[in-house]
């Protein structure tokens, strides 16, 4: 005996009726400029672009309106005041006249610190109080350390992983403030 049944979901499989066709962003003087294009737009209302620090948490960035109904090329722009230093992580929320909306690819932007040593990035930023962690394309550096605003050593690494980044580890977890990361090249000569 079979009993009559239906099957059915709530996930709409429709996709937006936008075809985006690029979204990049690179690292500019102290911000993010971030582009994008779309091939057409069906009822679309506006894009939110979010930031990420750690590629899974985002926030809304700001709001840039959408042209709603073109079948042409539209070209969009959307500046980062902000970012953090280090890896910043972006996306785009698409959102349709209905409410209804769909996220772009992720893309990672590096957003380093240039000093003496080449580019120095340091995350997170601001710090979780556990531990911090230094990409750096100079492999001359040999030495990273955390110092309080009394000059004191909070922090202290000196090897490297194979992928070219230093884990500083706090032996006791750091009080919110601010904090000096100074990095010492085999040479001897340092950036902070």
């Amino acid at each position: 005996n079979f009993s009559p049944f239906t099957l059915a979901t709530e996930i709409d499989y429709n996709p937006l009726p936008v075809t985006l066709l690029d979204f990049t962003g690179k690292a500019v003087d102290q911000q993010v400029n971030l582009n994008w294009q779309t091939a057409s737009e069906v009822n679309t209302s506006y894009f939110v672009v979010e930031r990420s620090q750690d590629g899974k948490t985002f926030q809304e960035v700001t709001q840039v309106n959408a042209t709603g109904n073109s079948s042409g090329l539209q070209t969009y722009q959307s500046i980062d005041h902000r970012p953090y230093t280090g890896v910043s992580y972006y996306r785009l929320k698409m959102v349709d006249q209905d409410g209804s909306y769909a996220y772009s690819k992720v893309i990672k932007v590096n957003f380093g610190i240039s000093g003496a040593l080449g580019e120095i990035t340091l995350f997170p930023n601001p710090g979780n109080g556990d531990v911090i962690y230094f990409t750096v394309n100079n492999t001359e550096v040999k030495i990273a350390s955390i110092h309080d605003m009394l000059g004191r050593s909070v922090g202290y690494q000196t090897s490297w992983d194979a992928d070219g980044t230093m884990k500083v580890t706090f032996s006791e977890r750091l009080a919110a403030g601010t904090y000096v990361a100074i990095l010492v090249a085999k040479d001897g000569s340092s950036s902070s």
